[in-house]
């Protein structure tokens, strides 16, 4: 289908220039003067307007103001056409909201030119605007099946904190059952916090979230990551060295978000043993100077490719079932509570993540 062209020109010999040589590309309208032009101007819209800025009656600026304040037209690229060649002119006539103008008497190739030029313009900024609209769209949908899928999620954990809860009230249960339904109810509570946390990460991807930084005890968040990840440690053999402070008993207090640091700390701790050899050996140190240092160490070495992208999103590699969300997961919460995060490759045969976090004063 042909792009449709109006041309608004009270000089006869001026229209039948611009009509013969752009009716073969396109749908060519005309009119003698601002009131004509206005009338036509309608459905179906031009997808471009040439127009003469000098006109009886109704000139050419006053036809932009018109076509300008009304919100139907006013995204139509205009051409002025003009024997005028007066810089304020221009000025005003693209203050008004023209696109270019061409100086009469026209030379054709010219005008062909700029034309094509603007209706390509005008196309793909109505590309853009369409696909800002999906976009949006998208990300309505996203928000809503966002909040339907943290809900659905979150009714089995109700039924498994509660019923850990009612049992643990009810008393009467020996040390081995009484250990075992206290780790489901930790474990339960600490999935209804990650599930919460992992929905703020697209906040934290915008620069929307609000951190509230209190002082949180890191090396008890280590003990309570490690504890939750036992089973999947010993399926895998792992040998654990976990060292803090000067004699192992020093408490390390960083500004942060308990729950930030447990998702933080369980990303690269889950990471590490997803990647160790098994019967390796994963050691967790951390200490505390000007700031918190923690890391993360485990046998086996990440591939030369990867290292650079080794925190971008969805990058993976020697995992089965890896997302490639975890490592860019603890990125961003690192980065958010104003901490450092980087790979460390130096040693063979191990890989090391060093995190810097600032100190709760």
């Amino acid at each position: 289908m042909k792009n449709r062209l109006l041309i608004i020109d009270d000089t006869p010999s001026d229209i039948k220039v611009l009509s013969n040589a752009l009716h073969d590309e396109y749908a060519v309208s005309v009119a003698t003067s601002g009131a004509e032009g206005m009338a036509l101007v309608n459905e179906p819209y031009p997808d471009l307007i040439l127009l003469d800025i000098i006109m009886p009656g109704m000139d050419g600026f006053a036809v932009l103001q018109a076509l300008k304040k009304n919100p139907v037209t006013r995204h139509i690229p205009v051409i002025f056409l003009t024997v005028i060649d007066a810089a304020q002119d221009k000025v005003k006539g693209f203050a008004g909201g023209a696109v270019d103008y061409i100086l009469k008497p026209f030379e054709i190739m010219e005008v062909k030119a700029r034309v094509r030029t603007h209706l390509r313009l005008q196309e793909a900024q109505a590309q853009l605007a369409a696909q800002n609209k999906e976009l949006l769209e998208a990300a309505k949908l996203r928000d809503e099946v966002e909040r339907i899928y943290r809900h659905d999620l979150k009714n089995p954990l109700t039924a498994v904190l509660g019923n850990s809860e009612l049992l643990l009230m009810m008393g009467g249960l020996d040390d081995e059952h009484l250990s075992k339904v206290e780790a489901i109810h930790s474990a339960g509570l600490t999935m209804l916090n990650m599930i919460n946390r992992y929905f703020d990460l697209f906040k934290i991807e915008q620069g929307m979230y609000v951190l509230r930084p209190n002082a949180v005890d890191l090396g008890k968040i280590i003990t309570r990551v490690l504890a939750d990840m036992a089973n999947m440690i010993n399926c895998k053999k792992l040998f654990v060295d976990f060292t803090m402070g000067k004699n192992g008993k020093d408490e390390v207090i960083i500004s942060g978000e308990d729950m930030l640091c447990y998702t933080m700390v369980a990303n690269l701790i889950k990471n590490a043993v997803e990647a160790s050899l098994p019967g390796g050996k994963l050691q967790v140190r951390l200490r505390a100077g000007e700031s918190a240092e923690l890391e993360v160490e485990n046998s086996g070495e990440i591939p030369a490719a990867i290292r650079p992208y080794f925190f971008d999103k969805y990058v993976t590699a020697g995992k089965d079932h890896g997302t490639g969300l975890g490592t860019y997961s603890a990125k961003l919460l690192v980065e958010l509570q104003q901490g450092k995060i980087e790979l460390n490759t130096t040693v063979a045969g191990r890989t090391t993540v060093r995190v810097s976090l600032p100190t709760w004063n």
